[in-house]
């Protein structure tokens, strides 16, 4: 279940993550929609975030208690970064949430 939801999100951040970049490099003057771009993936973010937290604590399972909290930590750092950056380091941050989505 948890599994399921993590992966449709890990594409959903996909399709934001990859227009995002795209404007940043061809049109960075374009603003609001990289505050949509943004906007939409911290949203996403937060989503998996929260929904992480309630397996963890309902979930009887080590690995996951000890697996998933890094990784949502990591998650919300890049997040916070998204959110703070200039645009030219947008892309790292977004690139690191992509990568932190990785469903194994």
């Amino acid at each position: 279940m948890v599994q399921n939801y993590l992966e449709d999100q890990s594409s959903l951040l996909v399709q934001s993550i990859q227009p995002l970049v795209n404007i940043i490099r061809s049109q960075p003057s374009n603003t609001s929609d990289i505050k949509a771009y943004v906007s939409q993936i911290s949203q996403a973010v937060d989503d998996i975030r929260l929904r992480s937290n309630d397996a963890i604590d309902f979930a009887r399972n080590e690995a996951l208690n000890k697996h998933a909290p890094p990784v949502v930590g990591v998650l919300e750092d890049c997040r916070q970064g998204l959110q703070e950056s200039r645009q030219d380091t947008m892309p790292g941050f977004a690139f690191r949430i992509a990568r932190g989505m990785k469903v194994r």
